[in-house]
């Protein structure tokens, strides 16, 4: 199925500069240092300054560990690679392609872990988020860079580090918080504030 669709995006739109430069745009969206730009702009607003913190460390922790463990327990070919005529779109840009393994997109997993992070703290910007999150997916299956099977898990990986991370720092500072308060002698303010 993997080969048959990237097989299908060049028959359709391999002659297509406009098509292959507008998944190069998206696919540079979801680059790590992008994301990194995003997460450190959120430090400087108040309002975002949480969002901020948790989406550093779960984008931090899902790219390590998409980058450096998943890539030496998953390794399997990438027929489409040796296939020159696959390599076309990716070629339009300018792009080279590894050879080697295949394994969950970085992209798709960094740009999903923000995504879900930023739904889970408000609606209005984590919609838009998921919605970008999802086209970087796609244009790394346009580029033919990463199999649809590559791109949905990362999105899976993403997005349950995104939710791991949220929950977990939760509870240490819910944890935190009662013991200062314990420590004041449980008077002065509620822990659960």
């Amino acid at each position: 199925m993997d080969l048959a669709i990237s097989r299908w995006i060049v028959q359709t739109f391999g002659e297509s500069k406009v098509f292959a430069e507008i998944a190069k745009i998206f696919s540079f969206i979801g680059s790590k240092w992008i994301i990194i730009g995003l997460l450190i702009l959120l430090l400087f607003f108040k309002r975002t300054r949480k969002l901020g913190i948790y989406s550093i460390i779960a984008v931090a922790i899902a790219f390590a560990i998409n980058d450096f463990i998943l890539k030496i327990i998953i390794a399997r070919d990438r027929p489409f690679i040796a296939d020159p005529s696959l390599s076309q779109i990716a070629n339009l840009v300018g792009y080279k392609l590894d050879d080697g393994y295949s394994m969950p997109s970085g992209h798709s997993v960094v740009s999903m872990a923000f995504a879900i992070m930023c739904i889970i703290h408000s609606r209005k910007i984590g919609i838009p988020a998921v919605i970008v999150a999802v086209l970087v997916g796609i244009s790394r299956i346009c580029l033919c860079v990463h199999y649809l099977t590559d791109v949905l898990a990362g999105f899976a990986f993403g997005a349950a580090v995104a939710v791991a991370v949220h929950f977990s720092l939760n509870a240490i500072i819910k944890a935190w918080k009662k013991r200062q308060w314990k420590k004041k002698g449980g008077v002065t303010e509620n822990p659960q504030q």
